[in-house]
């Protein structure tokens, strides 16, 4: 089946375009590559033949600029700079917060993963890295729940936990947490945002004798029953594949009380 037409991209340029090229206006499906080194050639051709067009920046300085200038639907990332910041990462996100970003890891490094979706990068994408799976990648970063939609912010949903009642409170009425769904809503809250490994979360929660994981499931599974809309689909307790869980801090507010 053609990536194309499961994908809905659109016919475009056959060639790259290099930030001293005009601009007279951006495509409706656009992507960004930084950083990719050898892995550039193939990915232009790749994506030019799902009739994306490519921009290649060739250090920060262009990647921000064609950032600013097109909005890319997609940015792909590879080393972010030489000096190992991850600002750049950031001030992407900052300057497209609608685009997704996914980073190709050059290994399978879940230390480093962490750090780059901490950063602000969508997803991470371990080799081998092919043209197929990062479009894959992307659709289903654009059909998740809320991408690409600001509103969302506005009809976001709040929750109120009470610390020594351990009871939730929303829209709906209030709703009591077992000692370890508050835990783990504690546990993930404290984190700012960030993603929590579920090595972590075992561990600080359940202690270094657990072994099975299955008991972290439940509980997150019992806990999006009662504090997202469509459990099936979660905004607010979010998964991170193959790392761990994290919670939109700005919906969830843990009070004394």
């Amino acid at each position: 089946m053609n990536l194309n037409s499961m994908i809905g991209f659109n016919a475009s340029s056959p060639s790259p375009t290099k930030l001293s090229s005009p601009l007279s206006h951006a495509p409706a499906r656009s992507a960004l590559l930084l950083g990719l080194g050898r892995l550039t050639p193939s990915f232009v051709a790749g994506l030019e033949a799902e009739g994306i067009h490519t921009y290649a920046a060739e250090d920060r300085s262009e990647a921000l600029q064609l950032a600013d200038m097109v909005s890319p639907e997609l940015m792909l990332l590879g080393n972010p700079g030489a000096d190992g910041s991850w600002s750049l990462v950031r001030d992407l996100r900052e300057c497209c917060p609608s685009s997704s970003m996914l980073f190709l890891l050059d290994s399978a490094d879940p230390h480093l993963a962490l750090r780059v979706l901490s950063a602000g990068a969508d997803d991470v994408v371990s080799p081998p890295h092919t043209v197929a799976t990062v479009l894959l990648r992307a659709h289903l970063l654009r059909n998740r729940p809320g991408a690409g939609s600001e509103p969302r912010r506005a009809e976001a949903r709040a929750l109120r936990v009470e610390r020594l009642s351990r009871t939730l409170t929303d829209a709906k009425g209030n709703t009591p947490l077992t000692g370890r769904e508050f835990e783990l809503l504690e546990r993930l809250v404290e984190a700012g945002g960030q993603v929590v490994p579920r090595e972590d979360l075992l561990r600080d929660i359940w202690g270094s004798g657990q072994d099975s994981e299955a008991v972290l499931d439940a509980t997150v599974h019992r806990l999006r029953k009662k504090i997202e809309r469509d459990p099936a689909s979660p905004d607010i307790l979010t998964t991170v594949r193959g790392i761990g869980y994290r919670v939109e801090q700005a919906r969830v507010e843990i009070a004394d009380g």
